[in-house]
């Protein structure tokens, strides 16, 4: 069993600290929304909630990352381009060349938590049957709409879709709450055994 330190604590903390901070800015602008309601509320709401859930995936890619530099998860060679979300090809000199790569939103979430659960060896399922899932992929279709807007109309935000960002932004709240529970559930049976091994070589 590795007695190894998985993470450096420096980038532990920072991502912690990006996870707090993208979900106080979500609550916030949620209950702006709830006491304050406007166009320019909504869509303050609508991309706060969806960077809440792009920081918990680049949170969680990094944790994996982490993972693998120390020697705790070996991830396959497609998998690490997509945790480092790069590409590569080779020039007119024939050198090798990285460039960003672009994986949609939805896509990232369902991987980063499949290799999350695998490199922690922990069961974990994301629950992408019901109306959570549904209601993240239209949250992120309005995100974009309102991001990227073509006309005027794009920047309104009905309230159908203000529910479908709610939800959205709960479920993902309650998938990254279960999945790092297991993850601590596991970390500590790990530490319990350790401390049980180190026990009983001295005695």
């Amino acid at each position: 069993m590795s007695s190894k330190k998985r993470y450096n604590l420096k980038d532990v903390n920072d991502m912690v600290e990006l996870m707090r901070i993208s979900s106080e800015d979500a609550r916030f602008c949620q209950e702006l929304v709830q006491t304050n309601d406007s166009s320019i509320v909504r869509r303050l709401y609508v991309r706060a909630a969806v960077c809440y859930v792009e920081s918990n995936v680049y949170a969680l890619k990094n944790s994996v990352i982490d993972m693998i530099d120390c020697g705790d998860f070996q991830a396959l060679p497609g998998e690490m381009c997509l945790l480092l979300e790069e590409s590569y090809h080779l020039n007119e000199k024939g050198n090798i060349r990285t460039r960003p790569s672009f994986v949609s939103l939805e896509s990232n979430i369902r991987f980063v938590f499949d290799i999350t659960s695998r490199a922690n060896n922990v069961e974990f399922v994301l629950d992408c049957s019901g109306l959570g899932w549904a209601a993240m992929k239209n949250a992120i279709e309005v995100r974009n709409r309102v991001t990227h807007p073509k006309s005027g109309s794009d920047f309104d935000i009905s309230d159908t879709e203000l529910e479908y960002v709610a939800t959205a932004y709960d479920w993902f709240g309650r998938q990254v709450v279960e999945l790092l529970y297991l993850i601590n559930i596991k970390l500590k049976q790990e530490n319990d055994a350790i401390k049980a091994q180190r026990s009983e070589a001295v005695a």
